[in-house]
């Protein structure tokens, strides 16, 4: 059942194209395969991933044929996973949300259940992507945008397949037989943008011999290189050279990656001089040094206080305790990427983030980025094998996000509202896994989805929010509300889409991990194809806090109607009497730290919510008792045939 299309995303590896990440969608075709395909162009290429997947093409050139001959559902390269699956089945600008299931990151195109076709996207070169459509019955044939809607859509609006393929001559998108036959006639690509220029090198020969000023620069940095006390703050020439210190990097990481450094005393100061007054520190192609230089060039380069973006990947001769030795001073870090290091455990980095001096907003550990992704148990053991490590108890002061959804205006079924108020009766409404547009019951559907194993700085929990209720409420054909997992996948997708960065760019396309327990939740009631949820109302301590939403659908308004989806929200914060109930402005003030920040975030969060009205707090102590019984009734696998029910009030 459905129209099922798979999307791929390979690299070309030693001279062949491998499979680095692969996701089954069982109703994507035609106009909508373009689209999707489109957003995940648009994450691919978009700056804030641009490091984590340089690292994880990295790591897969050093791959051996044994390796790529694995055919199981580890996911080696989880960040370019978690790319294709948010953007393939998540885009909150067009209200668009759809379920999709990784696939093991080496299948092959004969081995996917399919019937509308392929789309491949290629990574090779991160700055030039490339991608075709292909459908199986046709050998594997690499197809263009528009041949592959002509299959569709046969309106003059679209070009006919000859037309799209001399276009495609013309702008530079064939491939020749042999590139286009390679490695079993699956990894065809037709190119995204015409081939840029290349740059040519400049062969003294040809021109005479080099200027003083090169003659110059090469003495500098030869110098610099061989004399451990040289300063280049009394160096008025190389003070002068704008160029100097990207050269001079440049030459430093040659000679470290042929082992030709003339020596490695004061290398720590060689490596602080090639990074002096950067913003963005990439250590990670220093594999083959001794682990005391890269702390003690690390370590100064943070106190400068001028470094926001760190890479240490693969820095595998990095301890835990070294790393502490680098951060052990306050500094103006942001991010930090911590890629294909497996000794450094997701203890050690809950333990980074959790420290009251840490500015650090993003943390990349391949870990942490897999976990999610991995095969969860099955439904009754989902509870009793799940338990991350990756509790963020000090920087996370919201723990979990309550969801409670209801249908008014029913025309056949018991009214939802009191008497005298008009206000919703929480109490009397019977529990439901999932309520579509034609339930004629007076039921709520509600869920607890926790936030506390994800690294949410105040930015990103309201960027994650505000993502997952733009994508609902701007949803066209309705947001999948007949499961609870539905809401989930959306919810987990929004936090992984979150940013820490305001920019409208960097808000829509910068993608992190998702959350686990959300998403491996929201995986194990999918396939269990039950009423059922897997969590229980959380047992909070005073102090805590969690998010609100409700979400009341108005059977009675117009399809298209503003009014058809009310949305309220508060940040509850749980207390050994009751409930205190803030808005988000009013706790956003009094969590952050700068005015200036909270005033942006204010700013944002107002500018994209408005649709979205605050909940009384009469209204927060009727629901929160409610939830928490319907919800131990699901549990119990009480089903929606059940309305025979009576409350005790």
């Amino acid at each position: 059942m459905g129209q099922r299309h798979q999307l791929f995303v390979i690299a070309r590896i030693a001279s062949r194209y491998r499979t680095l990440a692969a996701v089954h969608h069982q109703w994507l075709y035609g106009e909508s395969a373009l689209q999707r395909c489109l957003r995940v162009l648009d994450i691919f290429r978009a700056r804030s991933n641009r490091i984590p997947i340089f690292q994880e093409l990295r790591a897969a050139r050093k791959k051996d044929d044994n390796f790529w001959a694995r055919r199981d559902e580890f996911q080696p390269f989880p960040f370019v996973a978690t790319c294709l699956t948010a953007g393939s089945s998540c885009d909150p600008s067009e209200g668009y949300q759809h379920r999709v299931h990784p696939l093991a990151f080496n299948i092959t195109f004969g081995r996917v259940d399919n019937d509308d076709g392929i789309t491949v996207i290629d990574i090779s070169d991160p700055n030039f992507l490339r991608f075709c459509f292909t459908f199986l019955g046709d050998g594997v044939k690499p197809l263009g945008a528009s041949t592959y809607l002509w299959r569709y859509m046969r309106h003059r609006d679209y070009l006919e397949p000859e037309q799209d393929s001399d276009d495609a001559e013309s702008q530079g998108y064939s491939m020749d037989d042999e590139e286009a036959n390679d490695t079993q006639n699956r990894e065809d690509i037709e190119t995204q943008t015409s081939t840029p220029p290349s740059l040519r090198e400049v062969n003294c020969d040809e021109v005479g011999r080099p200027s003083l000023r090169d003659q110059t620069m090469d003495q500098l940095i030869n110098t610099a290189l061989e004399d451990p006390d040289f300063d280049l703050s009394s160096t008025a020439v190389a003070q002068q050279l704008s160029d100097f210190i990207p050269k001079y990097r440049r030459k430093l990481l040659s000679l470290t990656e042929k082992n030709e450094l003339p020596s490695l005393s004061a290398l720590d100061s060689r490596i602080e001089l090639a990074f002096a007054g950067e913003t963005v520190v990439d250590l990670s192609p220093f594999s083959n040094l001794p682990a005391e230089h890269l702390v003690k060039a690390a370590s100064n380069l943070l106190q400068s206080g001028q470094v926001k973006s760190l890479d240490l990947s693969h820095l595998q001769q990095l301890s835990e305790n070294d790393l502490t030795g680098i951060f052990g001073a306050e500094s103006g870090l942001e991010t930090l990427y911590l890629l294909e290091m497996p000794q450094i455990s997701l203890r050690y980095v809950a333990s980074m983030w959790n420290r009251p001096e840490s500015g650090i907003k993003d943390i990349y550990h391949t870990e942490l980025l897999r976990r999610p992704l991995v095969e969860k148990p099955t439904f009754s053991k989902f509870k009793a094998t799940l338990q991350s490590p990756l509790v963020t108890d000090a920087k996370n002061p919201v723990k979990h996000i309550l969801w409670a959804r209801v249908i008014t205006g029913k025309t056949r079924a018991p009214n939802v509202r009191k008497a005298d108020s008009f206000k919703i009766d929480w109490h009397r409404l019977k529990p439901a896994a999932g309520l579509s547009d034609y339930y004629d019951k007076a039921a709520m559907c509600c869920a607890s989805f926790p936030i506390n194993d994800t690294l949410l700085p105040p930015t990103k929990l309201v960027t994650g929010l505000t993502n997952f209720l733009l994508c609902i409420s701007r949803a066209k054909y309705g947001y999948g509300s007949d499961q609870l997992s539905d809401i989930g996948f959306t919810m987990a997708k929004s936090f992984a889409l979150a940013s820490p960065r305001l920019t409208e760019e960097e808000a829509a396309t910068t993608i992190g991990p998702l959350p686990e327990l959300m998403f491996g939740a929201t995986s194990v009631a999918a396939k269990s194809m039950s009423f059922m949820w897997p969590l229980d109302f959380p047992q909070m301590k005073a102090g805590e806090r969690s998010v609100v939403i409700i979400n009341e659908h108005d059977r009675s308004c117009q399809e298209e109607s503003e009014d058809k989806e009310k949305f309220r929200l508060a940040v509850v914060t749980h207390e050994s009497a009751g409930y205190e109930v803030q808005s988000m402005e009013t706790y956003l003030e009094e969590v952050m730290k700068s005015n200036e920040d909270v005033t942006q975030l204010l700013e944002y969060w107002k500018r994209n919510t408005e649709f979205v009205s605050a909940c009384e707090s009469k209204e927060i102590h009727e629901l929160l008792p409610a939830m928490e019984r319907n919800m131990k009734l699901l549990r119990e696998g009480w089903a929606w045939e059940m309305v025979s029910v009576s409350w005790d009030r």
